[in-house]
């Protein structure tokens, strides 16, 4: 019987995946905080494939789901070769009088599925979780410089450089070296609308906000309390479910 940390990330991972059955790893795990053990066992149970340090495929996610060819829309995963021949050799059976793929099966070389397939499975299931992704460190730096350019056009605290507490904040926040690229491009984008929202509710006299940051306490405490909201959350007498303890935690 398998533990409730792994059956949740099963579920997880159902509900996640792509048209194909592909689910980034990455994303997944540290929303649900499962254990690279959890994933190791749903893999020897055969319930999915880890394919590399980036993707898994629910082994019988098209027994179990059916989309109408106006609906699907095609993995960006098998537009790659290796990853591309391995889902053919693993879902041939589940897919092989399926018109959506027909294509896929045109030119295929004969007898290396499964030599791709096990060249592929030598990922160390131990490690997948904390593969570092090729994010350079002149992207990273523009990312950080961008962030604290946002911040001082706010005119709240002006700061001359990043502190070191501030860098590893936001690359804690980001999820940097481990997250996808496309993720943490998402992560930058979200800590910029938080710094707008924070900005406009800190200096609008229709909303009850008051309190100051410097960047770093903003990235610290800040960025997770307005993460997700919009202004009119913060306009006074609105009923609204903050805890405004958050600002001195």
């Amino acid at each position: 019987m398998m533990s409730q940390s792994a059956q949740n990330l099963y579920f997880h991972i159902g509900m996640n995946s792509d048209d194909d059955g592909f689910c980034e790893i990455f994303t997944i795990m540290r929303m649900t905080e499962s254990k690279p053990d959890d994933l190791k066992l749903l893999h020897e149970k055969c319930l999915i494939y880890v394919v590399d340090s980036r993707v898994c495929i629910v082994r019988d996610w098209h027994e179990n789901n059916q989309l109408r060819a106006d609906r699907y829309h095609r993995s960006s995963y098998l537009s790659e070769k290796p990853i591309k021949e391995l889902y053919l050799s693993m879902m041939s059976e589940q897919i092989k009088n399926n018109s959506l793929y027909s294509d896929l099966f045109l030119g295929l070389p004969n007898g290396n599925q499964m030599a791709t397939q096990a060249r592929l499975g030598k990922v160390s299931l131990d490690k997948v979780s904390k593969k570092k992704v090729s994010l350079s460190k002149e992207k990273l730096n523009k990312y950080k410089e961008e962030i604290l350019i946002y911040w001082n056009s706010k005119n709240i605290i002006v700061h001359r450089n990043l502190s070191k507490e501030a860098e590893k904040e936001i690359e804690k926040i980001i999820g940097y070296p481990y997250k996808p690229i496309k993720d943490i491009d998402g992560a930058i984008k979200d800590i910029l609308k938080s710094i707008d929202v924070y900005s406009t509710v800190l200096n609008g006299s229709e909303y009850w906000w008051s309190h100051k940051w410097n960047l770093f306490e903003f990235l610290k405490r800040g960025n997770k309390q307005f993460e997700g909201k919009s202004e009119k959350d913060y306009i006074k007498g609105r009923d609204v479910n903050i805890n405004k303890v958050d600002k001195f935690n």
